[in-house]
Order: C-alpha cells, then structure tokens, then sequence
C-alpha cells in the first residue's frame, strides 16, 4: 500500500497513505508501526527498514537523511492541497497534541480520519485486485462519505 510513516514535532511516528493523502494513524512507536506493516502482510525486514526510514527522516527510498521534519513537512502541505486547511489544522492539533486519554467511545479522533481511513482500506482492495485508483473519484468518494455522515462542514 502506498504509505509512508513520518517523525513527527512530538518524535513519534504517524502514518502517511500517499493514496488518500492524509494520515490513516498517530502516536505510534516505532515498534507499533512494524507491528502495522505486518498485519498489512509486509515481511518483517522491509517493515523495519520502511520504520527506519520514517523515523531517521529519510528522503525516498535511498536518499540522505532530511532535517528531521522534512517528511512531516512534505505531507502537511499535501493535506493542506487536497483537503483545506481546516483538515490541516486538525491533524496538526492531533499529531502535536493528541489526548492523553483518549474518548473511549470516540473511535476517530476527526470525521475526516475516519473517512480516510475507510477510504484508505477501500483503495486497497482495489489495488490488491488491480484496480486503477482516479484520484477524482477519491475526492468525490470523501465528499459524499462526509455527507453521509452528516460531515457536511468537514469536506
């Protein structure tokens, strides 16, 4: 699955899909983020060395180590181009400062990561069975996923 883990302000890890552009999970050790690489069936070497690369800031697959936020950087400004500012804002807020205990009856922190996480999982059935993603169709498929949620400011 396309996806990156970046270090975040905080020196945690969070996970990046370059499919939904939004980040699908937060606060994760670096040890949780192989733990996720694996259930989503990545062989343990190439889930530590993709931790590895999140973690040290490391440009692309084989490129120098960056300023320690670089990648952090590069998906803010993805997720401030395709979703707003407002979602910018909110996943700023919650990978800087994200609840120490959190709602237990709050399953996503924002509307907005429950869609992407839904649609996140959507695409990758689709690319396991070869499907082409259209990125238009994902910023219609978010649209009408908020709407159905009754997110209708969030979109």
């Amino acid at each position: 699955m396309p996806a990156r883990f970046i270090r975040r302000p905080n020196g945690y890890l969070a996970r990046f899909s370059t499919v939904v552009d939004n980040v699908t999970h937060v606060n994760l050790t670096p040890k949780e983020a192989v733990l996720l690489c694996e259930q989503e069936r990545m062989q343990f070497s190439t889930a530590v060395e993709k931790v590895r690369r999140g973690a040290e800031d490391i440009q692309g697959d084989f490129g120098p180590p960056g300023s320690g936020l670089d990648r952090w950087n590069e998906a803010i400004e993805s997720i401030r181009h395709v979703h707003g500012e407002k979602e910018t804002t909110e996943i700023i807020e919650l990978c800087i400062n994200p609840p120490e205990d959190p709602d237990p009856d709050m399953t996503w922190p924002t509307s907005s990561m429950r869609n992407t996480v839904l649609l996140d999982i959507l695409c990758k059935i689709a690319l396991e069975h070869g499907v082409t993603i259209d990125p238009a169709w994902v910023a219609e498929t978010l649209t009408r996923m908020a709407h159905a949620w009754g997110d209708e400011d969030e979109t």
